[in-house]
């Protein structure tokens, strides 16, 4: 009887861990990975079980100065919409104007959705995609580091990324 439930217990945890792995190969590369905070805090939606908007409706009141209205919902000013790992959208603000903690942010991301990630195989070539009010432009990654990440941060990725 105990081998049958210990049995039960080893199965159901492998079938946890590979529902786990699949919720983030879905986040990393199809939608709702998280948001990046003004402040370049992460909040890892995969983890929440929200989407961007419901998450967005769960937080704080914001006062009307702090953010804009997108399709009724309250964005907060400067905070970056991460669709997935190659999809960013930026609200409030442009792109040249992002803090170097959400720069950060975007690099850990990468990091932790490399394994997930098939295209980052190819960072010379692939492409990803910042959306903002007034444009949307398209970045290597190698592209981006060299635009808005300072020399150090560059360096951990490349050094992460092996």
């Amino acid at each position: 009887m105990s081998t049958t439930i210990k049995h039960t217990s080893l199965l159901r945890e492998a079938i946890k861990q590979i529902i786990l792995k699949e919720v983030s190969n879905w986040s990393c590369n199809k939608n709702s990975l998280g948001w990046i905070t003004d402040a370049g805090v992460f909040v890892d939606l995969s983890e929440e079980e929200m989407e961007h908007n419901e998450y967005i409706k769960s937080i704080t009141e914001f006062s009307e100065d702090e953010f804009i209205m997108i399709h009724n919902v309250p964005i907060p000013n400067g905070w970056i919409k991460v669709s997935n790992a190659r999809e960013f959208q930026v609200y409030g603000i442009q792109w040249e104007n992002i803090s170097n903690s959400q720069v950060q942010a975007m690099i850990n991301i990468w990091l932790q959705c490399k394994k997930y990630c098939k295209w980052m195989n190819n960072l010379e070539e692939e492409e990803i995609l910042l959306w903002s009010e007034n444009r949307n432009s398209r970045y290597t990654i190698p592209d981006f580091l060299d635009e808005f990440a300072h020399r150090e941060q560059s360096e951990y990725f490349y050094e992460k990324l092996l």
